[in-house]
């Protein structure tokens, strides 16, 4: 996990390694099954049909002592000379808050390293309707003041709810343990620096820096960085070696954030387009934080391209070639800004018909490894077009290029392949044998891909075989599954887990789950084909139920649907009615 006082999920913020946008595209579409965040599933997750749950404060299993009310904590941690230990949780939708809670919090181990030492205080932020709106305010509140974002986080403050150490993530007991430890002994240096004055009445620039330089730097990068701005400031005509230290830390940190940013910034938009945003709902994004960049070039710059991006995705390629080229003729882009602006000008070009043009372009910007073959050469530039051209006026021929490239793709061209695949399929449907295929094939062959990531997408692959109707190959894959390393409490915690376990079963659940996770004329073949499925297999009670869901999706559909999966899905409302 990220540091606990910097951790932010929110699409405008989403952090996404500085690879080539096209390529993050495909990755979040090809992982649109797969995604491992617990907090992006809980949005998901219906309760209207549960029933109301009484939930305990604190929790009663457990071998750690917990207070629920912050401020007498704060009054019982001072009259001790005790550290507060402050758990900030959210178990009814966060998997490792219920792991830590149901797996580690009651063993005995864990009450002994902390009951004795600190002032522990329990920060539920399920807002379950069941908790008392004093106590719900309270937590949002301490949220707030600590800048808390992930969850679970451990908080080690002071009496006056001052942070000076922390971790986010539970873990095991003897991983929890050994974090407590560590931070007591943080807890133990920052607070010896302070020399039992507040930070806030310290002026002399050695103490400060003693205290700093004693804090996790998670700590102050945020909570603490008023405190640093003060330090440097302190003596800007005539500054000593302190100042000059934390006043390259504080240059040094601008710049990280200014790259953090620019990341962002590159991710945003194929992000947003790919979870499925308008280009108009986009475009109000962009427009805001362009009006928030005014007179920083580079952040116009990479800015300008997402523009451009944009106006390809609402088919105005003429607008887009405009903006684009402002790009590649600007000395503020940065080379990765004006590769992305060749590749998004090729993209314009295409929805022009100006393939000769494009192909150029493409050709120019596509990454061919020294030792390919002048066969596998051609391939990927094919694969480049097809990349840039994935709109729904331009897929015909798509897939006899994409199993010719698969014959002897390297493990990076096969996942660039299934986005493309997957890209296609949630325009078109109809192509979950190959995609099985495809993210069983990455499974085997990608070098980093971590346990629950190797076994999130086997499993998906096995409900891709299921609704294909290729039971052979899903049983070749179960086995392959049985061949991981059994999964961990950790790994089981996360609910994503058991629901691909559950759509594998059989073909009707696999259908129902793709279609849950699909939408247009592709959710409605899903559905249609679970009804015949269900008729088949003599599940007479479900096949109505499914075919009105079915109607109520076709019925709905934007006059842009493509033809192509427009027509399989009524040719599957037919084969219903006969």
């Amino acid at each position: 996990m990220r540091s606990l006082l910097s951790f932010n999920l929110k699409p405008s913020t989403f952090n996404l390694p500085p690879v080539s946008l096209m390529r993050r595209t495909l990755l979040l579409l090809l992982l649109n099954l797969t995604l491992l965040c617990p907090l992006a599933l809980a949005a998901e997750t219906s309760t209207a049909d549960k029933p109301a749950e009484v939930f305990e404060l604190p929790p009663a299993k457990s071998a750690i002592k917990w207070r629920i009310n912050l401020a007498e904590a704060q009054a019982e941690a001072k009259a001790a000379n005790k550290p507060l230990l402050i758990l900030f949780t959210a178990p009814s939708w966060c998997g490792p808050c219920r792991m830590f809670e149901s797996g580690t919090m009651p063993e005995a181990p864990v009450g002994e390293a902390v009951n004795e030492h600190l002032i522990c205080v329990y920060m539920d932020d399920s807002q379950r309707d069941s908790f008392p709106q004093e106590y719900q305010d309270q937590v949002r509140a301490a949220l707030k003041q600590l800048d808390v974002h992930a969850f679970p986080s451990f908080v080690f403050a002071d009496a006056d709810l001052q942070p000076l150490a922390g971790f986010a993530g539970g873990g095991d007991v003897d991983s929890f343990v050994k974090r407590v430890e560590e931070s007591r002994t943080a807890f133990a240096s920052a607070s010896s620096a302070l020399a039992g004055q507040k930070p806030q009445d310290i002026t002399d620039p050695a103490q400060l820096d003693k205290f700093l330089s004693a804090l996790p730097s998670e700590l102050v990068e945020g909570f603490w960085y008023p405190t640093v701005e003060r330090l440097v400031a302190s003596n800007k005509d005539n500054p000593t070696e302190v100042h000059q230290k934390w006043s390259k830390w504080v240059d040094d940190l601008n710049a990280r954030k200014e790259s953090d940013y620019l990341a962002n910034m590159r991710g945003m938009v194929p992000f947003l387009l790919a979870r499925g945003k308008s280009p108009a709902e986009v475009q109000v994004t962009l427009d805001k934080e362009l009006a928030e960049s005014a007179g920083k070039p580079t952040r116009l710059q990479v800015l300008a391209v997402q523009q451009g991006r944009v106006f390809i995705a609402d088919e105005k390629p003429e607008e887009a070639l405009k903006t684009l080229e402002s790009v590649l003729q600007s000395s503020a882009a940065h080379k990765e800004d004006q590769e992305t602006a060749k590749s998004l000008k090729a993209a314009a070009l295409i929805q022009l018909n100006r393939t000769d043009a494009a192909l150029v372009l493409a050709t120019e910007t596509v990454e061919i490894p020294a030792d390919t073959s002048d066969v596998t050469k051609a391939d990927l530039i094919d694969l480049k077009m097809v990349e840039l051209s994935f709109t729904a006026k331009r897929l015909e021929g798509v897939l006899d290029l994409l199993r010719r490239v698969d014959e002897h793709a390297d493990p990076a061209t096969i996942r660039r392949l299934a986005g493309a695949v997957s890209e296609y399929h949630s325009i078109i449907g109809g192509q979950d044998e190959f995609l099985g295929r495809l993210r069983l094939n990455i499974v085997r062959t990608a070098p980093n891909l971590n346990e629950l990531q190797k076994l999130a997408i086997a499993l998906t692959s096995i409900v891709n075989f299921e609704a294909a109707g290729n039971s052979e190959s899903a049983a070749a894959a179960r086995e392959f599954v049985a061949s991981l390393p059994a999964p961990t409490p950790e790994m089981l915690a996360n609910p994503q887990l058991p629901q691909l376990i559950e759509a594998g079963k059989d073909r009707v659940s696999a259908l129902k789950f793709l279609s849950k996770n699909s939408r247009g004329a592709v959710k409605a073949q899903y559905l249609l084909q679970a009804a015949l499925c269900c008729r088949e297999c003599d599940r007479q009670d479900q096949v109505q139920e499914l075919i009105v869901e079915a109607d109520k999706v076709l019925a709905e559909l934007p006059p842009s649907t493509n033809p192509t999966a427009l027509h399989a899905a009524q040719e599957l409302r037919k084969k219903c009615e006969s």
